[in-house]
């Protein structure tokens, strides 16, 4: 068996968190790309749970339609977060949520101001999401860049995997189930996984077509639509020996023929200031440094960030 150790208490952590989105429905394009500048440490590791500290240290939004620039100035209410983990690494709980609100109520005023036209419906719609913590979480929980982060590193593992997984509402109300296939690489000779790779393929007997035919007839008008969908998906995780997560490209494609297609990518990159640090105060070599800040071969070829290699349909 294979494992992923828990990172070292009290060490802050600081990387760069690329998003980037693309939905085509036809002729319509709509994108965004979100860069944060990110801190996380483990804080306390208490009654079968894990407590990190998530802190928000800049970010910046280039978008096509207002909801995007929306999205950056709410950025804000997450500014820091305490988030409780089982010892496995998934969120569990959010200890902080009510300063989150306290946030969002200050900020609501100033957006109000900002925007006097045409951003009623988004207040009222964060407002309720807000006041409702299991459904805050549920954002948590989708294909954001979190997932780097929460999806449960702390477990056993084989070489080859093989599971099932639903993002839940992905389309709207539409869950996503995918089966995962899932490998890793460690060093010889030793059983802590030092980068671990993810495709997938869509679950087609849990996928409810029905619902998502129905999706497309209504976003487009048109009622002979052929509603298969096609799964493209592909995540490489690079981790230290001591757990720390180095790098991590997350891409997930998921399209019709050549007219609908919506695409996921996040571009997470340990900060070289962290080695700089940590080389400082401990003499310990990062085993997977040379593999993260040289030229990685696999690069060239990954559709792990579409924003550089534009991985869509033709």
């Amino acid at each position: 068996m294979y494992y992923i150790n828990i990172p070292p208490l009290g060490e802050k952590y600081q990387y760069k968190v690329t998003t980037a989105n693309r939905t085509l429905i036809g002729n319509k394009n709509i994108e965004f790309v979100q860069d944060r500048k990110i801190e996380l440490s483990l804080l306390k590791i208490e009654n079968q749970q894990l407590k990190f500290r998530y802190r928000l240290m800049n970010h910046k939004m280039e978008g096509s339609s207002l909801i995007h620039q929306w999205a950056d100035e709410i950025e804000g209410i997450y500014k820091e977060l305490i988030l409780l983990t089982n010892v496995d690494g998934v969120l569990v709980d959010i200890e902080n949520f009510k300063e989150i609100n306290t946030r969002w109520i200050k900020l609501k005023d100033t957006l109000k101001k900002k925007y006097p036209l045409g951003v009623d419906f988004m207040i009222e719609e964060t407002s309720k999401l807000l006041k409702d913590k299991n459904r805050f979480m549920e954002t948590f929980m989708g294909y954001s860049f979190w997932r780097a982060f929460f999806q449960g590193w702390f477990q056993e593992y084989q070489k080859k995997e093989k599971k099932e997984w639903v993002i839940k509402k992905y389309f709207g109300t539409i869950d996503l189930p995918l089966i995962l296939n899932s490998s890793i690489e460690s060093e010889p000779g030793k059983f802590n996984i030092s980068s671990y790779e993810n495709t997938a393929d869509l679950n087609k007997k849990k996928f409810n077509r029905k619902a998502f035919a129905r999706m497309l007839k209504d976003l487009t008008d048109v009622y002979n639509i052929d509603a298969s969908l096609s799964v493209d998906m592909e995540e490489k995780y690079h981790f230290s020996e001591k757990g720390v997560l180095q790098k991590a490209d997350i891409f997930l494609e998921t399209y019709v023929n050549e007219w609908y297609s919506v695409s996921n990518a996040h571009q997470i990159q340990i900060l070289e200031e962290n080695i700089r640090e940590r080389k400082e105060k401990d003499t310990e070599k990062l085993v997977s440094r040379p593999s993260i800040f040289l030229d990685n071969p696999e690069k060239k070829n990954s559709k792990g960030f579409f924003i550089e290699e534009n991985p869509y349909k033709k």
